[in-house]
């Protein structure tokens, strides 16, 4: 495993998942939260408290845009959550899956998503996949070997 300092994991369920799995062998600073979006009221504190935990961060993963619905103010919802980042950590963004159930709300949201980290220099992991192994039965989470395997993602 890479020698990182603590990982910052906010979002969603995916975060959680990866937050887990990441927790084996690194220090994580959970910030996941099932069924969290970027239209939920508790934004705001959430953001205070994302920027608080990332200035001690060496790398934040991001998961959102699984139980939100993008609409025309997705883009500055997103750059909003990107700017609460603090510090100098390494920001990578999990992109909603997109596969397995056709998950409209979080197809409109891969590409907000990927231009915001083209903007600021952020990477991207896509882990969109069908395969049994890695993807749960209901098509949007992942196995824990799918969880482990994004979580190599994370750190590398």
């Amino acid at each position: 495993m890479n020698d990182v300092g603590p990982i910052v994991v906010f979002g969603d369920s995916l975060a959680v998942g990866v937050g887990q799995a990441l927790a084996v062998h690194h220090r994580v600073i959970e910030q996941g939260i099932v069924g969290w979006g970027l239209f939920r009221k508790d934004v705001p504190p959430r953001l205070d408290a994302l920027r608080m935990a990332s200035a001690d961060g060496s790398v934040v993963l991001i998961s959102v845009g699984t139980n939100d619905t993008p609409g025309r103010d997705y883009a500055d919802r997103l750059r909003r959550l990107r700017a609460a980042v603090a510090g100098n950590a390494r920001v990578v963004w999990l992109l909603p899956p997109t596969s397995c159930r056709g998950h409209l709300a979080a197809e409109r949201a891969v590409p907000m998503i990927i231009a915001l980290a083209d903007e600021t220099g952020d990477l991207v992991i896509d882990a969109s996949t069908c395969d049994p192994n890695l993807r749960a039965t209901d098509g949007v989470h992942y196995t824990p070997r799918g969880y482990r395997a994004i979580a190599e993602e994370v750190v590398r």
